[in-house]
């Protein structure tokens, strides 16, 4: 049996500044609860 393998690329968020709020959110969504805040304000 083969294994077939492609190629990782892994990029700095640093290197890509439009993608830090949207990253961010999405990481409060997932990880916020009681007592957080339930807004990002």
């Amino acid at each position: 049996m083969a294994i077939l393998s492609s190629p990782v690329a892994i990029h700095l968020l640093a290197d890509n500044a439009d993608l830090i709020a949207p990253i961010g959110e999405l990481r409060w969504r997932e990880w916020g609860h009681a007592p957080d805040p339930e807004d990002l304000d």
